[in-house]
């Protein structure tokens, strides 16, 4: 239950819109007064930044005191590379700093901070990757909270620039089980699904643009291959897709295809138990006309007929123009004039397509 001053509503780690929000710098969430004895905390949120923060950027924070420099307890990411760390200043000096891997891959990652009395610790992804020891001094804060930003810095600085999902707050340092266990359990898993095209769909001009369903965390792009499943395991092989959800297939041969797609890791190697999706649609092949309309010459009052061959896959549609104007009816490979007059006298061609 906070106060959102500038974060904007986006789409969360599980895909669905308007379940996190958006900071772009000069954003917060104002929170009211959580866990006084901040020294025995835990900060749980989710985030997802590409942005290289020169100055920390808060993610949640907790002032020790009022004033301009009353920095507490703070889950950020800082330095160049931008690294994990939890923070405690308990009033006489910051009594703590942890470093770890870096976060700010624009990828979703799970950030855990912990402080019990005795160290703080940071988790990244449900991993620990550091812990530093403090002497608690047993001091408590009644100061309101924030997300986004440190409140207990320069009067409210230290601003976050990236998307933050689903923060925690405890009032007592979660056990390295229980944060391992956290990660589990908000983890959604990782899922594919092709939405275009869609199975049994005719695909004309031997072109196709394929458009996935990305959802889920735990991988690091998508491949496709056409005609060819992939591996149990291993390489995936194929191509790669590496940024946004839709990609154009050209050169498609006629006939019965298959499109086949997969969430891979970093290193291009299908996840384990592998993460796939297939779909089985038809290229036509293009009608060719084998045998054209001849040229014909009549006298008033007799009947001309027209003929055309085409192969191609069906089923073929004819429509028959006059001078450029489609005639009325004329759908057929034959078009007869049964009685012609002079205003019938032109150019006749044929259309033939099967989209």
């Amino acid at each position: 239950n906070g106060t959102v001053s500038g974060a904007t509503l986006t789409s969360d780690r599980n895909g669905t819109a308007s379940r996190a929000y958006s900071f772009d710098g000069n954003d917060r969430i104002a929170l009211p007064n959580l866990v006084p004895n901040f020294e025995n905390a835990t900060f749980s949120a989710w985030i997802k930044t590409g942005h290289k923060h020169s100055g920390p950027g808060a993610i949640v924070s907790k002032p020790r005191a009022a004033g301009n420099s009353a920095g507490g307890l703070s889950l950020r990411v800082h330095g160049d590379p931008n690294l994990a760390q939890m923070i405690l200043h308990n009033g006489s000096g910051y009594g703590s700093g942890q470093t770890g891997v870096s976060p700010t891959d624009n990828q979703w990652h799970h950030l855990v901070g912990t402080a019990d009395g005795n160290a703080t610790r940071i988790y990244v992804d449900g991993v620990l990757v550091d812990e530093d020891g403090f002497t608690a001094n047993g001091i408590t804060s009644t100061q309101p909270m924030a997300i986004g930003q440190d409140n207990g810095v320069n009067g409210g600085s230290y601003f976050f620039q990236g998307i933050i999902d689903e923060v925690r707050i405890y009032e007592r340092a979660l056990s390295t089980a229980e944060v391992a266990q956290l990660k589990k359990l908000e983890t959604p898993p990782p899922a594919i699904a092709i939405t275009s095209p869609t199975a049994g769909q005719t695909v004309f001009e031997n072109n196709a643009t394929l458009t996935v369903a990305l959802n889920g965390l735990g991988y690091h792009h998508w491949h496709y291959r056409v005609d060819s499943a992939f591996p149990a395991s291993g390489a995936a092989g194929g191509t790669n897709v590496a940024v946004d959800n839709t990609t154009a297939i050209a050169g498609l041969t006629p006939g019965t295809r298959t499109l086949h797609v997969a969430l891979v890791d970093a290193a291009h190697n299908l996840l384990s138990p592998s993460v796939t999706d297939s779909v089985t649609f038809t290229v036509p092949q293009k009608p060719l006309i084998t045998s054209h309309p001849a040229d014909r010459n009549a006298t008033v009052g007799n009947q001309v007929t027209f003929d055309v061959n085409a192969t191609g896959t069906a089923p073929l549609s004819y429509q028959w123009q006059k001078d450029g104007v489609d005639i009325g009816g004329a759908n057929t490979a034959t078009l007869t004039l049964p009685n012609v007059q002079l205003g019938d006298s032109g150019t006749y061609r044929v259309k033939v397509t099967n989209a």
